[in-house]
């Protein structure tokens, strides 16, 4: 019998979800034995969420059969149902592990989806891409299946979107054939795979306990550009005595307090620092600014 490490336990060190097995055994596993176990992982589920997944789970199961018989090596990639981002509260509906790739999948009960639909599909991707350790070198898709439409409807703001009969097309072009291995379960489902992000709150109490700022994956690598230019702006008015202004924008979550703490605490102006009497070292040695983080931050040179 396949393996399912959903009949296991869960561990410390296992991130929680309802349900992971192989394609096969979730293909032919009775549908309303999963909703026992999804059911069960979340004892509070609504009439509303059970009926959600009486509906979708054997379409899933059938596009999976499909996937299958086409690619034999389908076999051994993995199904994971309401995936709980560890440390997180925020679930994803169903995720792919296939050879190579990642495919995250938003399931909607109707026939046009909403931009906010499409903003959740997206932020469970750009999150897995991320601080996921597995998915820092392999393609994150995100998926949102409108199970009252047909057909696939293409992209859009970088989600594909598609009914549930279109779902097996989708998963085989997202499939790399032959190209490296098959993503291992146990490590995709290890929480300490999963780095998000610290909290405002928890990261100011690491940096009170430690002096230091973890490096994210990834994370890091997309805000070097703005770091780099706050770091020369900052560099331009110690030089020219002259008063700057920085004002940093973007979305939630494109990085902006991550920037605040890597300029005030990864050593990029240490060598402005100015050493003065009767200051408390508030700031890592560099009493020579003052700042403030938020829904953005601003430097103030003197």
């Amino acid at each position: 019998m396949p393996f399912a490490m959903s009949d296991l336990d869960d561990s410390v060190d296992e991130a929680r979800r309802g349900w992971d097995s192989d394609f096969v055994r979730f293909a032919t596993t009775p549908s309303n034995a999963i909703v026992a176990k999804l059911r069960a992982f979340l004892s509070g589920a609504s009439v509303e969420q059970v009926r959600a997944w009486d509906d979708s789970i054997p379409r899933l199961q059938t596009e999976v059969t499909q996937v299958h018989e086409v690619r034999e090596e389908a076999a051994r990639y993995t199904a994971i149902l309401e995936y709980e981002l560890p440390l997180e509260s925020r679930r994803a509906d169903a995720i792919f592990l296939l050879r190579e790739s990642v495919v995250v999948i938003e399931l909607k009960g109707k026939s046009r989806p909403s931009d906010a639909d499409i903003d959740q599909a997206h932020a469970y991707a750009r999150d897995l891409r991320c601080y996921h350790a597995e998915c820092e070198h392999r393609q994150v898709h995100a998926l949102l299946v409108a199970t009252g439409a047909r057909g696939d409807f293409g992209h859009r703001r970088g989600v594909r979107i598609c009914g549930p009969d279109a779902l097996d097309e989708v998963v085989r072009e997202y499939d790399v054939r032959g190209v490296g291995e098959v993503l291992d379960p146990r490590r995709f489902l290890s929480s300490n795979a999963y780095r998000p992000l610290p909290t405002l709150v928890a990261a100011a109490r690491e940096l009170l306990a430690h002096w230091t700022l973890r490096r994210i994956k990834k994370a890091a690598a997309a805000t070097d550009d703005a770091v780099a230019a706050i770091s020369a702006i900052v560099h331009e008015a110690a030089r020219t005595r002259t008063r700057h202004l920085v004002l940093l924008t973007g979305v939630p979550g494109a990085g902006k307090t991550l920037v605040g703490l890597r300029l005030v605490h990864a050593h990029f102006i240490d060598d402005l620092a100015v050493a003065r009497a009767r200051e408390a070292n508030c700031t890592g040695g560099l009493p020579f600014w003052q700042w403030s983080i938020g829904r953005g931050f601003a430097v103030r040179t003197s």
